[in-house]
């Protein structure tokens, strides 16, 4: 008995081609799994106990919010250092254990001069825990055993004292112009960063190394960072214009920053050099336009950055991504109170993306991604 539908037939041929060179006589490579398995393994636990206290308090036209936040954290990394060709009985454990505690103030200033201008100023203290990534307890080596990739499980967290200062301007219900200044005072700054063996910072643990590594990838603390920089933003609706111009809105915003951070060196670790603090952009803007009116809801957008540090490797080839300008647009339109359909476009200019060493003229990397369009529709109920 056979279903009239072809697509439950069954033996279907073309099927049969088409997985005819997918299963072969390989035999199970035990091997080659024990070591996959073995040497990726690792477990990261990590506990946090926080508590928070804050008060609100009102001073005629200055509102104060001010608060504290106690953090504790308990974390244990556990990972096997086993090598291609080691016999899996002598798997070696790496395990680390540490504690901390952090206390982070914070305090908010809101001060209204009229109904359409508000001050505020800021000051609040944080910090960022390393990525399980960047801790992880496990190594790994090229064929040639001579290079090693391996996580920093005593990396700090880095802390950061921030203070913000800014001016916001009203003058419709649906416009603002704003400017805002900040600042950043950061500790133990994190960076992935290359060296030979002799001159990894004596907080990497290199004691199950193999004697044949010569050039280690890791993770490691920075001394100290500042990030500095301003903020301008418009929004605007453009109904003053005339009746024809109610629903659409343009709005632009920009930060421009500088940022310091010193790190070990790589030839040197008890030298330090200053570089920028990584993956932090000097310049970022974007710009929209968009009418949002009756079911209709259109959007187009531009948004760029500059390039930033990506890697450290030593002065003059750290290696940076280039700057990037990405275009998209949107559509949508609701059908009724439950019913929206919508398309979307991204990078539709196609724009690639690369990273250089040191200068535009050393390439390390060349991505293109496309332009991605989405079509949908969404229902609520």
């Amino acid at each position: 008995w056979r279903m009239n539908n072809p697509m439950f037939q069954w033996p279907s041929a073309g099927l049969t081609n088409a997985l005819r060179g997918t299963f072969t006589d390989d035999e199970l490579d035990e091997d080659g799994t024990n070591f996959d398995s073995l040497s990726e393994d690792y477990t990261i636990e990590e506990m946090i106990l926080a508590g928070y206290g804050m008060g609100t308090f009102q001073f005629d036209n200055l509102t104060v919010v001010a608060g504290v936040r106690v953090e504790a954290t308990d974390v244990t990394a556990t990972g096997n250092i086993f090598f291609e060709g080691d016999d899996p009985e002598n798997v070696e454990i790496r395990k680390y254990e540490d504690d901390y505690t952090h206390v982070l103030p914070s305090v908010n200033l809101k001060y209204n001069f009229s109904e359409n201008l508000i001050g505020r100023a800021a000051y609040y203290a944080s910090i960022v825990r390393p990525a399980f990534g960047e801790m992880r307890p496990t190594i790994a080596l090229n064929d040639d055993r001579d290079e090693a990739e391996l996580g920093n499980p005593a990396l700090d967290p880095y802390e950061a004292d921030n203070f913000d200062l800014s001016i916001e301007y009203y003058p419709t219900k649906l416009s603002v112009l704003s400017a805002g200044v900040f600042y950043k005072e950061i500790s133990n700054p994190i960076f992935g960063a290359n060296y030979d063996i002799d001159d990894v910072p004596g907080s990497v643990d290199l004691s199950l190394l193999p004697d044949t590594v010569e050039e280690v990838f890791t993770y490691v603390n920075g001394e100290n960072a500042t990030v500095k920089g301003i903020e301008l933003n418009y929004v605007q609706q453009l109904d003053f214009i005339g009746d024809f111009w109610e629903g659409f809105l343009v709005s632009a915003n920009v930060t421009i920053a500088e940022s310091e951070a010193s790190v070990p060196d790589e030839e040197d670790p008890l030298l330090t050099r200053d570089v920028p603090m990584l993956k932090q952009n000097d310049l970022i803007w974007n710009a929209s336009i968009g009418y949002d009116r009756g079911p209709w809801d259109l959007r187009i957008s531009a948004n760029f950055r500059d390039d930033y540090l990506d890697e450290l490797f030593g002065a003059n080839i750290d290696r940076y991504t280039s700057d990037h300008l990405s275009v998209e647009a949107s559509a949508k339109y609701d059908v009724n109170d439950n019913l929206q359909v919508f398309v979307e476009g991204k990078n539709l200019t196609d724009e690639p993306e690369y990273y250089y060493f040191g200068s535009e003229n050393r390439l390390s990397q060349y991505d293109e991604y496309g332009a991605r369009y989405v079509i949908g529709a969404r229902l609520t109920y």
